[in-house]
């Protein structure tokens, strides 16, 4: 069994993965923390109007409002997850 590095955004990941597990993806998608870094948006076989649904729920779920245009086809779980990380931490300072 291997080793995976704890990083920050680990916690946001998580509640990432939470929300897409009431989503139906594509089958082949592994929407998994080991496979964070290599599954994307566009793997996910959503379409644009269920990719505008995923970030309200997700902003939903962990209280920060994010740009869907941030949420490109290309872009990871992990990418989404550090990106959110970064918004909800700055919302935190400010708050």
């Amino acid at each position: 069994m291997t080793t995976v590095d704890k990083k920050p955004s680990d916690s946001v990941l998580s509640t990432v993965l939470d929300v897409l597990s009431e989503y139906k993806v594509h089958p082949d998608a592994k929407v998994t923390m080991e496979h964070a870094e290599e599954t994307t948006i566009g793997a996910l076989a959503l379409d644009s109007l269920e990719v505008l649904q995923l970030a309200m729920d997700i902003d939903d779920a962990l209280g920060v409002e994010l740009d869907t245009v941030e949420l490109p086809p290309e872009a990871t779980l992990r990418d989404v997850a550090e990106h959110y990380h970064e918004l909800k931490t700055l919302s935190d300072t400010y708050a």
